[in-house]
């Protein structure tokens, strides 16, 4: 599968196709070997992301997750050529993709915040953790927390051979991109990008 065809349909794929699509992406940067991932590290995390999704999910499933690592992979490799992106940021935009929709339940934003409390969805609000110190929805503080919990186990954890104070940075990252995906937050953040756009 070539990442620069921006035609690759990730809902035409077959399930094991994706997994190494997913995988390719991360040994097509290098980024294995750089960061001293292991194959059975690097499977682990790529399956604990799919099976993070839901088959009955309709969008927001494993297909979804490909689809967006697509989209970040063809622009990242159009920015890493021009040399406006490291290799650290690529890891953790990689991550990001794979894991930001993880256990999503099919609802929306609007399903948590409808007036009419009979019509809406009762959704069990986790336990926030101090890492998670940013304005979100109840269903991306889920994903926050799925995430956290299956990249910090010691044989899906991409971090583990990095410096203390690069882990720390690069699990900041991974959330700020993770929260840029609500819809609290990512109208917002899309306005600040186009002023940025505008000044220079």
């Amino acid at each position: 599968m070539e990442f620069e065809n921006i035609a690759f349909d990730s809902f035409e794929e077959e399930n094991n196709d994706l997994l190494k699509f997913a995988i390719n992406v991360f040994q097509d940067f290098d980024l294995l070997y750089y960061y001293q991932i292991n194959c059975e590290t690097i499977f682990n995390i790529i399956y604990h992301a799919r099976e993070a999704y839901s088959s009955f999910v309709i969008y927001h499933n494993w297909a979804h997750a490909i689809d967006i690592l697509h989209f970040v992979t063809f622009i990242g490799k159009q920015l890493y050529n021009r040399k406006k992106i490291l290799k650290f940021d690529l890891l953790v935009l990689f991550l990001a993709a794979l894991f930001q929709d993880a256990g999503h339940q099919g609802y929306t934003i609007h399903d948590t915040l409808d007036d009419d409390a009979s019509n809406s969805i009762e959704i069990p609000r986790p336990n926030y953790n101090n890492s998670l110190n940013v304005d979100q929805s109840p269903e991306n503080v889920n994903h926050c927390t799925l995430m956290m919990r299956l990249l910090s186990s010691h044989d899906s954890n991409p971090f583990k051979y990095m410096k203390s104070d690069d882990q720390k940075k690069a699990w900041k990252f991974l959330f700020k991109l993770v929260s840029a995906t609500d819809p609290i937050n990512h109208f917002s953040l899309i306005k600040k990008g186009n002023e940025m756009k505008e000044i220079h």
